[in-house]
């Protein structure tokens, strides 16, 4: 069973964002605007009212990319970059590029890029964790196709993982939670159903009636499954859905 808690946010409609729970916040960064391209940063004590924190981040107009709370830091990863002249037209940015970088920050304004080009490929709608004490990166496009998996201890030593057990997916959401690694969604003609792992390489389908989206946000946050935004065939969402927890 799932409630709404905001049917207008603040921040204004948009997709291909990232929503992380730390620090006891919620932090909004990043996506597709609805007028506009956005490389900003929203914050929120409880999910309901929101303040925009930062408005010109330094790593730039920021789509499907991944950002999560590891070691104490917030984690931006990889995504598609492009200039804040870059205008959005109708699903795309006009002028993109996909980036291997990563950031991290302490409190959401100030960041530092720890690596312009990590060991993995650049790719977008990719999906980020942490789970038993790794970062976790899942999926996503890249140029070449299959991204394949990866995890690190550090943010910038990465090993490339093997799973015969899950087909690619891009635009989907994952979140580590109930001792598992968790993964729903995604777009076009890739799958859509609810699976998760232990290990990261053996995944389990489970059955849902939870109607899911692409490019959504979500993050386990007050001991529940938060899920914000995203698109399907009406559009981007600026909605905010929680789930009762185990």
């Amino acid at each position: 069973t799932w409630s709404i808690e905001a049917t207008e946010a603040e921040w204004a409609p948009r997709q291909d964002h990232k929503v992380v729970s730390f620090d006891g916040n919620l932090y909004l960064v990043g996506g597709f605007l609805t007028l506009s391209t956005g490389a900003e940063v929203w914050k929120s004590k409880d999910g309901k009212s929101w303040t925009r924190i930062l408005e010109d981040a330094p790593w730039g107009v920021r789509t499907w990319h991944e950002c999560v709370s590891f070691k104490k830091k917030l984690w931006l990863i990889g995504g598609r970059s492009a200039s804040s002249e870059d205008k959005i037209s109708g699903a795309s940015l006009s002028s993109p590029t996909l980036t291997n970088d990563v950031w991290n920050s302490s409190d959401g304004i100030v960041w530092t890029c720890v690596s312009e080009a990590a060991a993995w490929s650049p790719r977008f709608r990719h999906a980020c964790v942490e789970y038993r004490g790794q970062l976790w990166l899942l999926g996503g496009d890249c140029e070449e196709g299959s991204c394949g998996d990866w995890c690190t201890d550090d943010g910038i030593h990465w090993r490339r993982l093997t799973s015969e057990s899950l087909l690619p997916r891009a635009g989907q959401v994952a979140v580590a939670y109930d001792g598992r690694l968790w993964q729903a969604g995604g777009t076009d003609d890739l799958p859509k159903s609810v699976v998760w792992s232990y290990d990261g390489c053996t995944w389990y389908a489970l059955k849902s009636s939870l109607m899911l989206r692409g490019e959504a946000a979500a993050v386990v946050f007050q001991g529940k499954i938060w899920i914000t935004g995203g698109v399907d065939d009406s559009g981007p969402h600026n909605d905010v859905w929680v789930n009762p927890g185990p």
